[in-house]
């Protein structure tokens, strides 16, 4: 089974880009997370499962019950917030308490306009997803076309999804 867990915002920006191209979705389940309520219920479909976060960073428990039986887990995430940089670790880490034989992280980099220590905070997140995941795609939201649309800025990722998970 494959699960596609978008994680804050940004993550379930990626997450609706990536089932609107529908290319490799197939089967896969889709779970947003967010810490904000609005947010949360702007993503997805009315199907999908969504689930509301506490602030801390406490959430195994919210990520392995998810988890059960998954064999592919992608994880969509922008690693420029607290949700998405704090959460897409803590999914990784329940990834490997539940046995996901195959994790995929897909993230995007913070503007260098948004600081110095969000800069920080998702290079640390990264490093980790590096660890903790057999493979991180990366969108680097600086090397972005200026004219894109905030509906078109995920379609870098969307492209490296539609390559790896290529229906045949």
């Amino acid at each position: 089974m494959k699960k596609i867990v978008a994680i804050g915002n940004a993550g379930g920006n990626i997450a609706d880009s990536i089932r609107k191209q529908g290319i490799g979705v197939g089967d896969a389940e889709f779970v947003y997370y967010d810490t904000d309520k609005e947010s949360l219920y702007m993503h997805g479909r009315e199907t999908d499962t969504h689930i509301l976060l506490p602030e801390e960073a406490k959430a195994e428990e919210y990520f392995n019950g998810v988890l059960n039986g998954v064999e592919t887990l992608i994880i969509t995430a922008g690693l420029s917030g607290k949700t998405g940089g704090t959460y897409a670790l803590c999914a990784a880490w329940s990834s490997e308490d539940m046995n996901v034989e195959n994790v995929i992280a897909f993230v995007a980099m913070p503007f260098s306009f948004e600081g110095e220590d969000k800069q920080a905070v998702a290079m640390g997140c990264l490093e980790n997803l590096k660890i903790l995941c057999d493979d991180v795609i990366i969108q680097e939201n600086d090397k972005l076309d200026g004219d894109l649309s905030m509906i078109d800025m995920d379609a870098i990722l969307c492209s490296k999804y539609a390559e790896i998970f290529q229906e045949k």
